[in-house]
C-alpha cells in the first residue's frame, strides 16, 4: 500500500516494529524535515500568523520551516498558537522524547494516533494503521451506530476503538508515555450587538478576501495549475468572485450536472460562470457512473462515509485533474456558519414555545398528551413534544432514524454493545462545552465541529487520493 509507507532518516522517529514512536503514512508527497534532534512532519502548508514578535538569531527568515522550530525551542507547544493555515503538523523531540501532534483551528486535514503508553502511532490515513498487527483495529460499533444516524464517524473517535482522530484547534502532547491532550485555539462567540450590520458586512468581506490571498500565496501551484468548485450556490459562487477580483485573471471552474431534472442545478453554476467571466468546465453524471462511484468512495474514505455530495465532488476532481489543475479551492459550511439551513429556522419555530408563560405551557402540555393521532391534531402534539425537547437533541431529532427505529433494523447482540444515546452525546457534548452564549451560536457551534470538520472536511480531503 504506497499511500502507508513510511519516510525513514537518521534523524526521524524510530519507525521498526520495536520502537516507541511510529509515524506511519508519511509519503514523498508530505514534507519532513530535521534540524538538531528535531523532527518535522507537515501535511498541507503553515506560516506565521501576525502576533508579537520574537528575535530569533541566526536563522533565514525565509526558512519557515527552521523559523518553526525554532519557535518551538522558544516556547514549547505554544507555538501553534502563532500558526494560520491548512495543516496537520507532528513534531518529535529526540533530546526530550517528547512528541506534539496537531492540526489547524478548523481540522482541514486529519491526524490519527494510537498509543498504548509506551509507543505511540501516528498518520495522515486511519488506514495506515491496519498494516501493524500489533496495533488493535477492533471496530467500534458506536462509531458505527453513530454513523447510520448521522452519515459520518465524529472526532475524536474512528470506526477502530482504538484509533482516535484529532479535533479542530487541538493538539497532542505525548511525554514519558503519557499522553495528554489539550485545545490551542477555539472558536468563541462575543455577541457584539451594537455593531452597524453595514460595518459587520464589510469585516466579514475583508476577512474572507484575507483568507484567499493567504492560501494563493500559499499553494505551491502556479494559477494555471488552480482551479474551483462552482455549483451556483452562495458558498462557491462567492469564493469565485473573489478569487477572480483578487487575481484579475479567469478562474478555471468545475460544475456537475445530472441526468435526473430534480436533481440538476446546473443552470444556477452557468449564471454565476457567465456573471464573472469563468474558464468553465462542466461534467454530467449519469446514473450508472454515480453508482460505480460508490466503490471508489468505499475505498478511499477509510471510513464509512455516507454524504452523498462527495459523489458530485468525485466528478469535479477528475474533471479538474483532466485539465491540468493541481489545486482546488472549494466553498463550504456557509449554512453552517451562518445558520442558512432550514433546521435553524424550525428552531427559531419551536423556540418561540418557550416565551409562552408556563401556566399556560402546563396546560398546554396536558392537553397535547391527550390529543388524538390524527391531523392536525397530531401536528400540534408533535410540535409541543419536540418544543420541550432540550436544544441539542431536538435539532438532531430528523437525524435519529436508525436510534428510533433501532428494534427494526439493528440485531439484539448489535444493540446490546451499543449506548443507545452515542448519537446525541457527541453534539451535547460540543453544546455543553461552548459556555453561556446564545442557544443559536451553540448550535453553530456544534455545527462547526460536526457538520463542518467532521463531515465536510472529510468529502473534500479523501478524492484528492484517489
Amino acid at each position: 500500500m504506497k499511500e502507508c509507507e513510511v519516510i525513514g532518516g537518521s534523524s526521524t522517529p524510530e519507525s521498526d516494529g520495536a520502537a516507541a514512536v511510529l509515524p506511519l503514512g508519511w509519503t514523498a508527497r508530505h514534507k519532513v524535515f530535521f534540524d538538531e534532534g528535531l523532527s518535522l512532519f507537515l501535511d498541507g502548508f503553515a506560516d506565521l500568523d501576525e502576533g508579537p514578535a520574537i528575535r530569533i538569531i541566526g536563522v533565514d527568515e525565509k526558512d519557515l520551516t527552521s523559523r518553526l522550530m525554532q519557535l518551538y525551542k522558544h516556547e514549547g507547544a505554544a507555538f501553534l498558537k502563532r500558526l494560520r493555515g491548512s495543516f496537520a503538523i507532528a513534531l518529535w523531540d529526540a533530546k526530550s522524547r517528547r512528541l506534539i501532534l496537531a492540526v489547524d483551528p478548523f481540522a482541514t486535514r486529519p491526524l490519527f494516533y494510537w498509543s498504548n503508553g509506551d509507543r505511540i502511532a501516528f498518520a495522515p490515513r486511519v488506514s495506515c494503521f491496519l498494516r501493524h498487527n500489533d496495533i488493535p483495529t477492533e471496530i467500534d460499533p458506536n462509531g458505527i451506530y453513530f454513523y447510520l444516524n448521522h452519515s459520518f464517524v465524529p472526532g475524536p473517535f474512528t470506526i477502530y476503538r482504538q484509533i482516535k482522530r484529532l479535533e479542530p484547534g487541538q493538539y497532542l502532547l505525548w511525554e514519558n508515555g503519557t499522553v495528554s491532550l489539550q485545545r490551542y485555539w477555539d472558536m468563541t462567540y462575543a455577541e457584539e450587538r451594537h455593531s452597524a450590520e453595514a460595518t459587520i458586512c464589510e469585516d466579514l468581506r475583508a476577512a474572507v478576501e484575507d483568507s484567499i490571498r493567504f492560501h494563493l500565496q500559499h499553494v505551491d501551484q502556479q494559477l494555471a495549475e488552480q482551479g474551483a468548485f462552482l455549483s451556483g450556490g452562495t458558498d462557491s459562487s462567492t469564493l469565485v468572485g473573489l478569487i477572480s477580483g483578487i487575481t484579475q485573471k479567469r478562474v478555471k471552474t468545475f460544475s456537475v450536472g445530472f441526468e435526473e431534472e430534480l436533481y440538476n442545478e446546473i443552470n444556477y453554476a452557468r449564471i454565476a460562470a457567465s456573471h464573472f467571466d469563468t474558464d468553465a468546465h462542466e461534467y454530467f453524471v449519469s446514473p450508472r457512473e454515480a453508482l460505480e462511484s460508490i466503490s471508489v468512495m468505499a475505498r478511499e474514505y477509510d471510513e464509512p462515509f455516507g454524504n452523498s455530495s462527495a459523489i458530485p465532488t468525485y466528478f469535479c476532481l477528475k474533471m479538474a485533474r483532466d485539465a491540468g489543475v493541481k489545486i482546488m479551492f472549494a466553498g463550504d459550511g456557509g449554512d453552517e456558519l451562518f445558520a442558512g439551513n432550514e433546521r435553524y429556522l424550525n428552531e427559531k419555530m419551536f423556540a418561540l414555545y418557550q416565551v409562552i408563560p408556563w401556566w399556560i405551557r402546563r396546560g398546554t402540555d396536558i392537553l397535547a398528551d391527550v390529543l388524538p393521532p390524527i391531523n392536525p391534531w397530531r401536528k400540534i402534539r408533535n410540535y409541543v413534544q419536540k418544543a420541550n425537547q432540550a436544544v441539542p437533541d431536538r435539532f438532531f431529532c430528523y437525524q435519529l432514524y436508525f436510534r428510533d427505529h433501532a428494534m427494526e433494523y439493528l440485531t439484539d447482540e448489535f444493540r446490546n454493545v451499543l449506548d443507545a444515546d452515542f448519537p446525541l452525546e457527541v453534539p451535547r457534548q460540543h453544546y455543553d462545552r461552548i459556555g453561556s452564549v446564545s442557544p443559536l451560536n451553540r448550535l453553530l457551534y456544534v455545527d462547526l465541529k460536526l457538520a463542518i470538520a467532521d463531515n465536510d472536511w472529510s468529502k473534500s480531503i479523501a478524492w484528492p487520493r484517489a
